[in-house]
């Protein structure tokens, strides 16, 4: 089976991204946890963690990077949907680098290779995780 990697900056999109839930997800009329937030405060924490439940994901967590923090290639077992909140990152996913800042959003699935470049003032990035093996 393919995975599917999804991919959003700002409102530019670098892959086409669908709203319908899989087999065996959650009807909602959100695709991604960040949808419709657009303060990066705690209330604006507390509805993206409302959402990423809605949409079927287990846990939620912030990220602090480093400045000039490079992670070379790597996976993770669970699949993620988050929103930059703060710096700035650079994503790189087979050939083609994802620069994302504040407001950008993207996800990913389980399994992927990728890297993570964090810039000169680091970052700061609120992440939804759906984790494989869960029941």
């Amino acid at each position: 089976m393919q995975t599917e990697q999804k991919w959003e900056s700002g409102s530019e999109s670098d892959h086409s991204t669908s709203t319908e839930p899989g087999p065996g997800e959650p009807h909602t009329s959100l695709g991604h946890a960040a949808d419709g937030i657009v303060a990066f405060n705690d209330a604006g924490y507390a509805q993206f963690q409302a959402q990423a439940l809605q949409l079927g994901f287990d846990e939620c967590v912030i990220r602090h990077w480093d400045a000039n923090t490079f992670i070379d290639t790597h996976t993770h077992s669970f699949g993620v949907q988050a929103l930059v909140v703060q710096g700035e990152v650079r994503l790189g996913v087979g050939d083609r680098l994802h620069d994302l800042e504040s407001g950008s959003r993207f996800a990913l699935e389980p399994g992927i290779p990728h890297t993570e470049h964090y810039g000169a003032q680091g970052a700061v990035f609120w992440v939804a995780r759906r984790n494989v093996d869960r029941n």
